[in-house]
């Protein structure tokens, strides 16, 4: 079996999940409140309350935390904080696990689980889109459903 392309592709920020983050929060701040307005608040609003903060803070996180290169060598998926093309090892940090989570032909949530680190060894969540680098797009596909197909 022939493995995909080398492939860089830029991670940056995703409009996308930002405008559907920001509705949900803004979903979940009128449902709390005509909630609050409608009976006292109990112990059970402030379940609701602590819950959506913590969709708030996670989400929060998740989406300012992006921004490098995803990039696939035949073998192995590494994550670059720079640009793959200038040859230097500086940005580089660490060589981990993609699986794929969303596929919407155009968009991508990819989960990036590393096998290695230099300085943080936690899960990222990747939302990737073709307009990012759409000379990139196809082989990035390609090696994405060669890796889920192998099995690896």
């Amino acid at each position: 079996m022939h493995s995909a392309p080398s492939v860089s592709h830029p991670v940056g920020r995703f409009v996308l999940p930002l405008w559907l983050w920001r509705l949900h929060v803004l979903l979940n701040l009128a449902f709390l409140s005509l909630w609050a307005m409608s009976q006292p608040i109990g112990p059970l609003w402030c379940i609701a309350a602590a819950g959506c903060a913590l969709v708030w803070a996670l989400g929060r996180k998740t989406l300012r935390d992006q921004g490098g290169y995803l990039c696939w060598d035949g073998a192995l998926w590494r994550w670059r904080l720079d640009s793959p093309d200038d040859g230097s090892t500086l940005g580089l940090e660490g060589v981990g696990q993609v699986n794929t989570v969303l596929d919407w032909q155009n968009f991508l949530l990819l989960r990036w689980q590393p096998l290695t680190y230099e300085s943080r060894p936690t899960v990222r969540w990747l939302w990737l889109g073709r307009s990012a680098s759409p000379q990139s797009w196809p082989a990035l596909r390609r090696a994405v459903w060669m890796q889920r197909r192998s099995g690896e």
